[in-house]
């Protein structure tokens, strides 16, 4: 009675699902001080310059100030800071690296089953109720016939019957 149904490609492949409900990733690197510090502005390469000419704007010079500076400014008087040269450095355990914790996979299975379950059950609701219609098509249509083929020999026994008793002589 099953009939191999032809691949639905509405209905999702469990890796489609598990993609995007995914585990969440790890926590990025951070990024080379060097790396960080050089920003590159994003440039849109089109293949085709267009060049227009640059106004030119003359502007007036700027105006020369002179600024004395005496040789010895006035500075507050303050002790020099003198560091004491470190005698005994205690020893750092290293850190060891933060395990993030375990995904949940009871809940991760649930909020799978559950989205599957979303997606499937109208299509299932639907193909049972086309499926049941079907049935109950062929099944009316049979009782029809059935109830008819009964009717007509009920009728025509009860016509006979009349017509036999008519042709009878009464006596």
């Amino acid at each position: 009675m099953s009939t191999s149904a032809p691949f639905d490609a509405g209905i999702p492949v469990l890796t489609e699902v598990l993609q995007e409900v995914a585990l969440p990733d790890a926590v990025p690197a951070p990024a080379p001080a060097a790396a960080s510090a050089v920003m590159k502005p994003a440039v849109w390469r089109t293949g085709t310059a267009i060049t227009a000419p640059v106004p030119v704007i003359e502007t007036a010079p700027a105006p020369h100030i002179d600024l004395v500076v005496p040789a010895e400014a006035d500075e507050p008087d303050e002790p020099p800071i003198t560091v004491a040269p470190i005698e005994h450095v205690e020893p750092v355990e290293p850190i060891e690296p933060v395990e993030q914790a375990a995904p949940d996979f009871t809940a991760l299975e649930h909020a799978i089953t559950e989205r599957i379950l979303e997606q499937l059950m109208p299509r299932v609701d639907a193909l049972v109720t086309e499926r049941v219609e079907q049935l109950l098509r062929h099944l009316a249509a049979d009782l029809r016939a059935g109830l008819g083929d009964s009717v007509t020999k009920v009728v025509s026994a009860a016509v006979q019957d009349e017509l036999a008793r008519r042709r009878a002589p009464k006596g």
